[in-house]
């Protein structure tokens, strides 16, 4: 529990920082993208990433909503920029993990969960996904 509370608390030091205008674009591009509108919250997060091009959060929202919309690579350059800004941000390595995966780089996305459960050892499902991915890598799995 004091794992969660922890990274919640990362969390929230993370989306700190942001102008109040980039702030409300993060907060329309999260409702678009829960909308079901994944366009519209690219072009929110693009307006954000604009003003504040060193916020890690708009990336990291902007490349969620490129994957909604399919575009793997633009997402995962987006993760790869969350990474230089802010290199301990475990939800972009879980989710570039992800990512990895389905464009069906398995070795990659074994590298990127194992730096994110580096970093948030009681990441919620890491440990399962970390055994899952080993296993595909190393061939016991499909």
């Amino acid at each position: 529990m004091a794992g969660a509370a922890l990274a919640a608390r990362i969390r929230t030091l993370w989306a700190q920082g942001a102008s109040p205008a980039v702030t409300l674009l993060l907060q329309r591009g999260r409702r678009n993208l829960e909308a079901e509108a994944p366009a519209d919250a690219v072009e929110d997060f693009d307006a954000a990433i604009t003003l504040q091009p060193g916020h890690a959060d708009a990336w990291l929202m902007r490349a969620q909503a490129l994957a909604a919309l399919g575009d793997m690579q633009a997402a995962m350059s987006d993760l790869q920029q969350v990474l230089v800004l802010q290199p301990r941000h475990f939800v972009a390595l879980a989710l570039l993990s992800s990512l990895r995966e389905q464009v069906g780089d398995r070795q990659g996305a074994l590298r990127a969960m194992e730096e994110a459960v580096s970093l948030h050892p009681t990441l919620p499902g890491a440990a399962e996904r970390l055994r899952a991915l080993h296993d595909k890598v190393h061939g016991t799995g499909t």
